[in-house]
Formats: C-alpha cells, structure tokens, sequence
C-alpha cells in the first residue's frame, strides 16, 4: 500500500486541480449567455468552425511535446538536464509555431473559402491562427507546473486566462459590439499577455539551452500520439454526423440533439474525475516509477481511482433522469436512456488513459495510435450497423464497444512492457457492488422529482460505505482516509506550490 504522504499529496493535488477545473468551467459557462445574447445565430455557427479548424490544426502542430517532456524530465537525473528537455520542448515550440504561421496566415483567405464559403472572414483565421501559435507556447510552461507540482500556479494563471478573456468578451462584444471579430481579437489579447509572463518566467527557470540528443527521442515520442488523439476525435463526435444521416431525415436532427444531449452528460466522469486527475498523475507516474515497489504503488492507485470513476458514474448513472426532468424540456427526456452506457465508456476510457502506462514509459506510443485509430474505423463500423437497427441506442452501443475493446487492447499491450499487480477481485467487487446499487436505485420511483433525487442521493452514498463490510477497503485503508479527511484543510492551506 503506498504511503500516507503519497496519498495526502495525490489527494491535495486532486483536489485543487478539481476545484480549479469546476472553477474554470463556471467562468466559462457566463460566456454563454454573453455569445447567446449578442451573437446571432450565423455568428455563433461561425465561431463554431472557427473552434473546430484551431483545434484539428493544433492536433498535429503540437507535435506532442508537453507530453513528452512529462515523459522525459524524470528520465533525468541532474538539474541541468532536466531543465534542458523542457528548455528544449520550449524553443522547438516557439520555432515551430513561427514556422506554422509563416505557412498558415498567407492561406487565411483560402481556409475562410474553404470552410465559411466565403473569402471574407480570412481577418479571423489570421487572428485565430496567431492566438494558436501563443497557445502552443503557452502549453509548455502549464505542463512544467504540472510536473513540479505546482497546481496553484497551474491553476491561477489558466482561470487568469479565462478572466482576461472574459473581460475582452465583455468589453469588445457587450460594449462595443464587434461580435465575432470582438469574441477572437478578445481571446488572442488574453493570450498573448498571459504567453508573454508565461515565457519570461519559464525561461528565467530553464534557460535556453536547446539539446539535440535530448529533443529527437522526445519528437519520435510524442508525434504517434496525433493518431491517437485523432482517433479519439473520430469516436467522441463523429457518431453524431452518421446519426444525422442514417436516421430518416425528418427526425435526425431532433436525434442528434437528444443523443449530444446525453453524450455531455456521459462524459462528465472525464472532466470531473479524469480531467484533475491526470493534471497530476501524468507527470507524476514517471516519477514513482523509480521508486522500488513501484508496480504496488501503481496498482493501490489505481484501485482509488477506480473507486472515484465507479462513485460519480453510479451516481451519475442513478441521478441523471431526475436531473434531466429538472434542467430540460420534456422533449429532452429520453436522453436519459443512453447516458448509463456512456458513461459506461467513459469510466473505461479511464481505465484505457490509467492502465496505458506500459507503452509510455517504454515509449511504444505508436502503439497507442494504431490502437486508437482501429477502433475508431470499428465505431464507425459499428454506428453504420446498428443505428439503422437501433436508432440512438446503437450509437451509445457502438461507442461502449469501441472504448471498452480499446481498453482490453491497451491493457494487454501495456501489461507486456511493465507488468502492474492489479487487484483483479477487489476491482471486480467495486463494480459488482456498483451495479447492486444502481438496481436498487432503480426501483425507488416516487412522484415527486426532489424526493426521488433525495432518496437515489442517499442511496447512492451508501456505495462507500458499503465497501467495509464487503471488505474491499481494509482496516488500514479505512484508518488512513480517515487520517486524510482531518488533515486535508491544513494541508491544502500549507500547499507549497513552488517545490517540485
């Protein structure tokens, strides 16, 4: 069983970067209302492509150099040259990202014909692929927090981004109304004043060393993971083109709605529990790796993990028809059908993001693509099949299968390159006692919509408390959560965020 200290300092990380993520997200979340309310329709739709072209282009531009210098600064021992790789992941992006826009900007106008039909918006894709170099640059002092442990800094200054953009938001589109144009010229100003700090102060850190040796295995490392995050790109929104054209056209649309509908709802297992933990766990299972017993410590892990997955989807899982009836039209409500097997994959997707650290630290990321990209050919195969036979359903089918093979996948890849003793049985109860929960839930159906999300909410905190007589969780276990819970205040007011 790890350490106290190691679980304490998991968990105080855990904790702020879920606090500053639900933090982040409500920031975002008043822009809505602001481009809802002084943008029209076409605008919104407009910002929409301009969104979805950054963010495939900057799928390959980032070549996967954050994540490999998580990967590679603990393959270091000395300072200097652990401050070299990130120094030299620092120097690659700032040329690489100046190279990008020297090749981009001159092709604005075509881009703008290509995907608005119309050459008149290129002022914006010159605008937004200038903010997509700053981001670039911006990404690697964030994945330098991450690997010092420092989550108030990680933190601060990306909810200072969120500010800034907010306050140009308000100022360029509510006050001046410049819409669109407003909403771009505002994100790119609140990029690059938090890319400049952000540079200085890495650069003030690391140097500006560029080391060769050191930069060819971390390219040849982190460019296979495009593959993967393109495959990953095909199975989360791809389903939703087939629905609209595998369904009859006269209610694919209205499908389409429900079924995105619930895929935001199934996917919160990522953002609320994946999202904080891999802001720290990603840098940080390169550094126990080197500890001895480490395959213990990552299996223990891994079981506490697993247990948060299993807690929010059950609860998601049992809560979510109630949530619908309170928060949506009625027309919305048989969404809540297919969030139960999405959010299925979603707790396998994190399973498949955990038990992949094998092939990382090995470095067989190619790996990870060809599997990604498979099994997303096969969830397009599979939405093909069944969305004629099954309508909506089959898409939540389909996505289940390919997720969940892509796990089993992983699993077995990642188990040859670094073998984990993980507690077969122990998870196997977890999810056993899940699914009991969730079926007792199920029968308690009462009229009132706050009464039902009251009784399923008491139900549903039984799970935890359930593990002790089942024995899942042991004594010490039991003694050491116990033990966290008094100190976690003080500990989370004495984070010393500057120390690695």
């Amino acid at each position: 069983m790890p350490k106290p200290p190691l679980i304490q300092n998991a968990g105080r990380q855990f904790a702020i970067y879920g606090l500053g993520d639900l933090l982040n997200k409500a920031i975002a979340f008043v822009l809505l209302p602001i481009y809802t309310h002084y943008l029209s329709p076409r605008d919104y739709g407009t910002l929409e492509m301009l969104d979805l072209t950054v963010y495939l282009i900057g799928l390959f531009l980032a070549m996967g150099i954050p994540q490999a210098i998580m990967r590679f600064y603990y393959e270091y021992s000395e300072p200097e040259e652990k401050n070299n790789v990130v120094s030299s992941g620092l120097l690659a992006t700032l040329v690489l990202s100046l190279m990008s826009l020297a090749l981009l900007i001159p092709f604005s106008r075509s881009f703008s014909s290509l995907i608005l039909k119309s050459p008149q918006y290129s002022h914006l894709f010159t605008l937004i692929f200038i903010t997509l170099g700053l981001n670039l640059v911006i990404d690697i002092p964030m994945a330098y927090f991450r690997i010092r442990e420092m989550p108030i800094w990680f933190i601060s200054f990306s909810t200072a981004r969120l500010f800034l953009g907010l306050g140009f938001n308000i100022l360029f589109v509510v006050i001046l109304g410049l819409g669109v144009n407003g909403v771009v010229t505002g994100g790119l100003i609140a990029s690059a004043l938090i890319g400049s700090v952000l540079f200085v102060y890495l650069i003030g850190q690391v140097g500006t060393s560029f080391s060769r040796k050191i930069f060819l295995p971390m390219i040849r490392y982190g460019f296979p993971l495009i593959g993967t995050w393109l495959g990953m790109y095909l199975i989360n929104f791809g389903d939703r083109f087939l629905l609209q054209r595998l369904l009859p056209s006269a209610d694919s649309l209205t499908s389409v709605g429900i079924y995105s509908l619930a895929y935001k709802f199934g996917m919160l297992p990522n953002f609320l529990i994946l999202s904080p933990f891999l802001m720290f766990w990603a840098p940080k299972q390169f550094q126990i790796v080197r500890e001895p017993g480490a395959p213990g410590i990552f299996s223990n892990i891994f079981n506490y993990f697993g247990f948060l997955q299993f807690f929010f989807g059950l609860g998601l899982c049992v809560l979510i028809h109630d949530i619908i009836r309170i928060i949506a039209d009625p027309g919305y409500l048989s969404s809540s059908r297919y969030v139960p097997l999405i959010a299925l994959a979603y707790v396998c997707y994190g399973v498949y993001v955990y038990v992949q650290f094998g092939i990382l630290y090995r470095k067989k990321t190619r790996y990870l693509a060809l599997n990604t990209l498979a099994m997303a050919l096969l969830n397009v195969a599979l939405n093909v099949i069944l969305i004629p036979l099954y309508g909506v359903m089959g898409s939540a089918i389909a996505t289940l299968a390919a997720i969940f093979l892509m796990m089993g996948v992983a699993f077995f890849m990642s188990q040859r390159l670094y073998r984990i003793p993980y507690e077969y049985g122990r998870m196997l109860k977890m999810l056993v006692l899940a699914i009991v929960v969730y079926l007792v839930a199920d029968q308690v159906n009462p009229g009132n919509v706050v009464l039902s999300l009251l009784l399923k909410t008491l139900i549903v905190l039984t799970y935890p408390l359930l593990m002790i007589p089942f024995r899942i969780w042991s004594g010490k276990e039991v003694e050491m959560f116990r033990g966290f819970a008094g100190q976690f205040i003080p500990a989370l007011k004495s984070d010393k965020s500057g120390e690695g």
